[in-house]
């Protein structure tokens, strides 16, 4: 998970966040789900970061609607 880490980070840092939530998280070996995983590292940041510098609740609600979990997007929309 650190090179997920990594590239989430990256794409954050660039500001490619339409490439952040569009991205099909899935493991090429596995094929297994990784965006619980992203969810859990953009949480991560939003709640270490002021949000005057950075919403990335709104990163969340974004990447929650993208990938049809409405109800998770609301909620990330709500709680900031």
């Amino acid at each position: 998970m650190n090179c997920l880490h990594q590239f989430v980070n990256a794409l954050c840092d660039k500001g490619e966040l339409r490439t952040l939530v569009s991205y099909p998280y899935k493991d090429v070996l596995t094929q297994q789900d990784l965006r619980p995983s992203v969810i859990s590292i953009l949480l991560s940041k939003a709640r270490s970061v002021d949000l005057t510098v950075r919403n990335y609740y709104d990163l969340l609600f974004a990447f929650h609607t993208v990938n049809n979990d409405l109800l998770s997007g609301m909620c990330a929309a709500v709680y900031h």
